[in-house]
């Protein structure tokens, strides 16, 4: 199992749809079967137009329409200009404008557009929802749940009562963005986007039964849409589910064959399952859509890493379960968890890991490796940190004595540490950090044997006794894992929370994917041999 990252050129298509889901207004509806999707990217229902346009702007909007489904905003805007020439406060023209500036990501002009419209005709639903899929876009949550109140207020669609769950959550009302979403699912059953945030928000309020029968209906929904299982496919890739992901990719590419983000999104599944042919396939295909990109080269050094980690296997279940203390961060990182280097031994992959060891260790040479390697096995990584911390707690110190506490008093990051050891100090005992400190110890180990500043037989030998050590001091692969994530809170609260979504991704798919060293190997494997 290995995880997929987003590169930093490559926008997530479940992402974009979120961000980009705003709704027209009757004017640039479809159908008003809440089924179907219509070629803007929403759930929009019919509501039908004012009377007072004219029949020339009439003529005039079915042409903006249809410029639209044609992906020509461009064209699109001439016409909505003649509308305007013809009728200044066409309320339709106004709100058309404003979605296309929504589309462009230009979110003032378009909130300007849509403010314009709601003046013009303040009982039109869907411009003050519009309007609040820009504020959206500028995470202005609160002004987005107003908004989508006042849309409620007048025509109470299952759309609106889910979009208005998602501004909630972005704040923090939990609570809130279940009763919307549960009022969305009151009117339109078969709609999959408001269980998700249920989900979502559930988790966070440690409603976990709740959340997985919530999460199991979401997944049971025959879905058609690429609207909602852009969504879906989104959400269960982030919840570590990529073979479901995988599914409603394939769904979407069967009905945009030419689309190379769909591609990409499934191929990034294809690598966490470690299915090298089909990811390399799909990378190919997005390539062939989309040529000439920035992304390809990169991708296919991913897939050629993977497959050089999947075909040079450690030979031992003890090799194997010394690896997979790195798996976390390795995971991470993209590379592989099957062979000691994780990646394909290529001068560019060992130049990359010799400047990050640079970079982030201070490391240059063979002998900055084995002192920091001693250091951290002898208790001089954050562990000697977290008991100074530890001896400031029991009164033993004051924090101005310790010189590195010191350190983290002018920097700003003590009550951040303190915080954690208020909360774990009395848990992990005389464990301390450990996880944190050892795990690191065999990523180095690891990186170490990719650059060339010790040798397979040397990397074992370094190795075996501290994996030996943690398998001591913990009881599973689930409570290593958590404490080398509470010590990395430790290191970096920023760091760590940036990364949580993340993070618990990396876990399940540790946890649960059938080709994880932490499911394969039982914690209690041999390891003196």
């Amino acid at each position: 199992m290995t995880n997929f990252n987003s590169r930093s050129k490559i926008v997530s298509v479940g992402t974009i749809i979120v961000i980009g889901s705003a709704l027209l207004t009757s004017a640039c509806s479809n159908s008003g079967n809440s089924s179907d999707v219509n070629s803007f990217g929403a759930n929009s229902p019919q509501s039908g137009l004012p009377k007072s346009e004219t029949k020339e702007n009439l003529e005039l909007l079915e042409q903006t329409k249809a410029l639209l489904d044609a992906g020509k905003p461009e064209q699109a805007t001439k016409v909505i200009e003649k509308m305007l020439v013809n009728d200044p406060n066409s309320a339709n023209a106004h709100h058309c404008l404003g979605y296309i500036y929504h589309l462009a990501d230009k979110q003032d002009k378009a909130i300007a557009e849509y403010t314009r419209a709601i003046e013009i005709k303040p009982q039109e639903a869907d411009s003050w929802h519009a309007r609040g899929e820009s504020y959206m876009s500028k995470k202005l949550f609160e002004q987005a749940a107003m908004d989508y109140s006042k849309a409620l207020m007048i025509s109470p669609a299952y759309h609106t009562w889910y979009r208005r769950s998602c501004a909630y959550i972005e704040q923090g009302f939990y609570e809130k963005a279940i009763a919307d979403a549960k009022q969305s699912i009151a009117l339109n059953p078969k709609y999959a986007p408001p269980y998700l945030i249920k989900v979502s928000a559930e988790r966070k309020l440690g409603l976990n039964s709740e959340a997985e029968a919530d999460l199991l209906a979401a997944k049971s929904l025959n879905i058609t849409n690429g609207y909602e299982l852009g969504l879906r496919s989104e959400f269960l890739w982030e919840d570590g589910d990529p073979e479901g992901a995988a599914k409603d990719y394939t769904a979407i590419i069967d009905s945009q064959p030419k689309n190379s983000g769909w591609f990409y999104s499934r191929a990034r599944c294809y690598l966490a399952l470690e299915k090298v042919k089909e990811a390399r396939a799909d990378f190919d295909l997005a390539n062939k859509y989309e040529p000439n990109n920035d992304w390809y080269s990169d991708w296919i050094e991913t897939v050629d890493d993977l497959e050089y980690d999947l075909s040079h296997r450690v030979r031992t279940p003890a090799q194997q379960w010394a690896l997979a203390c790195s798996a976390q961060l390795f995971a991470a990182n993209g590379h592989g968890l099957h062979s000691l280097s994780g990646r394909a031994l290529t001068e560019a992959n060992k130049l990359s890991k010799k400047q990050s060891l640079t970079r982030s260790w201070g490391i240059t040479s063979r002998a900055d490796l084995l002192n920091q390697l001693k250091n951290l096995n002898n208790g001089g990584g954050h562990d000697g940190l977290w008991q100074s911390y530890l001896r400031i707690k029991r009164g033993e110190i004051r924090p101005e004595q310790a010189a590195a506490v010191a350190r983290d008093l002018l920097r700003g990051h003590f009550k951040e540490r303190m915080a954690v050891i208020d909360e774990y100090g009395g848990v992990f005992g005389d464990r301390g950090l450990c996880a944190w400190d050892l795990c690191r110890y065999i990523n180095l180990v690891r990186w170490g044997y990719l650059i060339g500043f010790v040798s397979e037989k040397e990397a074992y030998s370094l190795m075996m006794p501290v994996a030996i050590k943690i398998q001591k001091k913990y009881s599973s692969w689930e409570q290593m894992n958590e404490e080398y994530l509470i010590g990395r809170r430790f290191w970096s609260y920023k760091e760590w929370k940036d990364d949580i979504a993340r993070t618990n991704r990396i876990t399940k798919l540790l946890l649960t994917q059938k080709t994880s060293p932490w499911v394969t190997l039982p914690w209690k494997t041999k390891l003196d041999n």
